[in-house]
């Protein structure tokens, strides 16, 4: 939990601290960016940084029309469930995980929308629609207008005229990241609105303080890109139960005996920054660490705490390169519910995060009673 150890860990100056090898069951999900080191991370995320630009999403106006048709979507059953008593109970969990899955597809079948995949049958129907892409590429027909287009044209430009998988990504490759984003995507997306779906039930001034801002600045319309950047309250909210409810933990493994600080490490060892611990950490905080305040954020992260006691996305180089495009999905699916629903917390609900894996995770379940407004 020190800064200064957290700070030599994560930057990795000196190459002694890896990401922990995975098992084979977990590459078949858990694969990608997040997952190298060394010469093949630096390649993939010089190629996948474009991808991820905020000018790159600003100018996809199709990316965003399709979040908001996936979320009109799930708001237009909600409105089917609550037409007779104007209310329903929801388990939100399982809504957003089946909304970002939604949102982050890239094979046109049913069965991506379960998460369930047949570990060959996604790799084969990547490939397809990836060499399908490559053809269309050559022949002049551009596919911008989503993420894999956006990645296949970054890795293009680094490849040059010549298909070198060593200047750029192979089909392997690509298939690696495509996976990477839908299954790290859709969880940590999901996770992440339900968390704030349940802390803004507990806080209904602040769902209300939302609600009013999402109101003044989008209405009832649509959201476009440059008002979602808008959403100042809103995002004080994201931040604040990102704080309380980080994803995850961070691990490295160091690769030879270490020096760190005071200690040696033998090699091998994994060292664990625990995210939780130190986003609630009083001296970092103030007394108030425990609570939820957005308030913390008004004047952005950097204001918040003192340097490395906030990174929910990681730090430093190896900050998470889907974090605008999460943040931007995420406040698009807040407003738009904000606009039509109102919620608070089921009877039946107890609270008890838990990590049993990657993700902290209500583990009781996010039952939420919504009510549509009139």
């Amino acid at each position: 939990m020190d800064p200064k150890l957290i700070r030599e860990v994560l930057s990795n100056k000196s190459g002694q601290f890896r990401k922990p090898r995975i098992s084979a069951f977990l590459k078949l999900f858990v694969t990608g960016l997040g997952t190298y080191d060394g010469e093949k991370w630096a390649k993939h995320r010089k190629i996948l940084n474009p991808a991820f630009h905020m000018e790159k999403l600003n100018v996809v106006s199709l990316m965003l029309g399709a979040f908001a048709q996936c979320t009109e979507d799930m708001i237009s059953r909600w409105n089917k469930l609550t037409i007779s008593t104007g209310s329903c109970e929801l388990d939100i969990s399982q809504e957003f995980h089946s909304l970002t899955g939604d949102m982050l597809s890239f094979v046109p079948t049913k069965t991506n929308r379960r998460r369930l995949y047949i570990y060959n049958t996604v790799r084969s129907s990547l490939k397809g629609i990836i060499e399908e892409r490559e053809k269309e590429v050559q022949s002049g027909k551009a596919h911008n207008e989503d993420l894999l287009g956006l990645l296949m044209k970054s890795n293009q430009e680094e490849q040059g005229n010549i298909k070198d998988s060593r200047k750029g990504m192979s089909t392997e490759d690509v298939i690696e990241e495509c996976n990477s984003f839908y299954f790290a995507g859709q969880e940590t997306t999901a996770t992440l609105l339900t968390w704030t779906a349940i802390v803004l039930t507990i806080h209904p001034d602040w769902q209300d303080k939302a609600r009013k801002e999402v109101l003044e600045i989008i209405g009832n319309d649509e959201s476009k890109f440059d008002q979602l950047n808008q959403l100042k309250i809103v995002t004080m909210i994201l931040h604040e139960v990102l704080r309380l409810y980080p994803s995850g933990s961070l691990v490295r493994e160091t690769n030879k005996k270490t020096k760190l600080g005071d200690y040696t490490i033998p090699s091998g060892a994994q060292l664990l920054v625990p995210l939780q611990i130190i986003h609630r950490d009083t001296e970092a905080w103030g007394e108030d660490a425990l609570i939820f305040n957005p308030e913390r954020f008004s004047e952005g992260v950097s204001k918040a705490a003192n340097d490395l006691m906030y990174f929910p996305f990681g730090w430093g180089s190896w900050i998470c390169v889907g974090m605008n495009f999460a943040m931007i999905q995420v406040k698009l699916v807040l407003a738009k519910i904000l606009q039509n629903y109102s919620f608070e917390l089921s009877p039946s609900y107890a609270h008890g995060p838990n990590m049993p894996a990657l993700i902290l995770q209500p583990q009781y379940g996010a039952p939420i009673i919504v009510r549509k407004l009139s």
